[in-house]
């Protein structure tokens, strides 16, 4: 297949432009009508405005990417919206479990002490909504536009390599952001984008990428830089590259270890009964 890199950079550079423009205008104005001084430096979003844009933002994703798709002669049915309980238990454990070792592993090791915060279940409910919502729009501007745009110009490799490259710039201005966070999430991307390739499934990426924001969440990790509600507040948290100090687990050496092994065991996914070793 001959590559054609002069598609994929304009329609790269095109769905941008377009997404900072529509995406960008919608949360301004829901902001403006849930936060009258959102504009200040120090302003905090609370809970439910996180909630509130991340679904302006799914809606100009979604539209966006089916308008984009559709003048490169894909359809966004192609995307793949397989519904799985067996695909999605598995998405959310793989997505998950080694958040949950590293957290344990900290927790002996001593490099991080937690206590526990009083139990809300609005900002429960609301920030388990918010994460999904945030995940599933990646989803569908990563794997499903970049990624399968991408993959018709110039072939799976380089639209898995290319997809999370973007995907990791797209988080360079997060808080406490590092080198190390980027290229953690970079390597995420690729997992990611391996499970799409393997699945064929944005419901499984999407459900396995919320489970990795999630667990992250809820023991107290900052994610790619951010905090969130949680069941646990770190006391002491060590800032090195073995945690990942305040930008999170994303920024932790153990990210990479986790992704090499996600992406190991993803080779075993089996399309024809829809999972991983079964």
């Amino acid at each position: 297949m001959e590559k054609d890199w002069l598609s994929v950079a304009s329609n790269v550079l095109f769905f941008i432009i377009f997404y900072m423009l529509f995406s960008g205008g919608l949360q301004a104005v829901g902001l403006a009508f849930t936060g009258e001084k959102f504009l200040e430096s120090n302003y905090e979003f609370t809970t439910f405005q996180n909630l509130f844009t991340s679904l302006l933002d799914l809606v100009a994703s979604t539209l966006l990417t089916w308008y984009f798709l559709k003048g490169a002669g894909i359809s966004f049915k192609d995307l793949g919206f397989k519904v799985s309980f067996n695909q999605f238990l598995q998405a959310f454990v793989l997505g998950g479990i080694f958040i949950a070792l590293a957290f344990v592993t900290f927790g002996i090791l001593d490099l991080i002490e937690t206590r526990p915060l009083p139990f809300n279940g609005s900002e429960f409910l609301v920030v388990t909504l918010f994460l999904f919502v945030a995940a599933l729009c990646e989803e569908i501007i990563f794997r499903g536009f970049f990624m399968k745009m991408m993959q018709k110009y110039v072939g799976v490799f380089w639209a898995v390599i290319l997809s999370s490259l973007i995907f990791s710039l797209f988080h360079v201005f997060n808080p406490n952001v590092t080198i190390v966070g980027l290229l953690e999430i970079f390597l995420a991307g690729i997992a990611i984008a391996y499970a799409y390739f393997k699945t064929g499934n944005i419901w499984f990426v999407t459900v396995m990428h919320f489970a990795w924001n999630y667990v992250q969440t809820l023991l107290g990790f900052n994610v790619s830089g951010q905090d969130f509600y949680s069941f646990l507040e770190f006391s002491k948290i060590e800032e090195s590259v073995v945690t990942g100090g305040k930008f999170g687990f994303e920024g932790s050496v153990f990210s990479s270890f986790a992704e090499v092994i996600t992406i190991y065991i993803l080779s075993f996914y089996n399309s024809k009964k829809l999972g991983i070793f079964l």
